[in-house]
């Protein structure tokens, strides 16, 4: 598979999170404003470059055999974990209907853990280090922004975590490629 597209569905599986999230406060009637969105997807960005980073590290101290199954066992594990039911937590803390830039980086945390995963998992050179942590965060603010938008007329995001969490599963079997 070509890096760029690869950059491009890793960037946008990690995201999905963000649009359940979205879509979730909007239902519950919850404002998200672009500067909460934002502080979230600075969180999400930066674990995703954490990942990667740590995951090239490592990686430059396994055979190529061994890197390729941990990538492949990492992003299996948490394509399949996606695909699982998926339930928002209660995101507006203090109870007044706005998602604050302080509970935009708590969603953010929240939602980055598959983001650091799958970045171990993916392991990349530092050039796609840069351009997948712009990409995740640009997706991640626009996911959430957008999901919060449009959730007043949407019950779940499921299926936007079902189809993550294919394209995790089929970016983790191209590493056994």
């Amino acid at each position: 598979m070509d890096k760029i597209a690869e950059i491009i569905i890793l960037a946008l599986c990690v995201s999905a999170d963000a649009l359940a999230c979205g879509f979730s406060a909007g239902t519950s009637k919850i404002k998200v404003p672009l500067i909460s969105s934002a502080a979230a997807a600075v969180i999400s960005a930066a674990c995703m470059a954490l990942g990667m980073a740590a995951g090239e590290s490592v990686g430059k101290l396994l055979p190529e055999t061994v890197q390729r199954y941990i990538s492949f066992s990492v992003l299996a594990v948490f394509g399949l974990i996606k695909i699982a039911p998926f339930t928002a937590d209660q995101t507006d803390i203090n109870s007044d209907r706005v998602l604050s830039v302080p509970e935009g980086l708590a969603l953010g945390a929240a939602i980055s853990i598959d983001g650091l995963a799958a970045g171990f998992g993916y392991a990349a050179p530092s050039y796609a280090v840069a351009a997948t942590a712009c990409l995740t965060f640009v997706f991640t603010a626009l996911a959430l922004y957008a999901g919060a938008k449009a959730g007043g007329g949407v019950k779940s995001g499921r299926l936007g975590n079902i189809a993550a969490g294919l394209a995790l599963v089929i970016l983790a079997a191209e590493k056994l490629i």
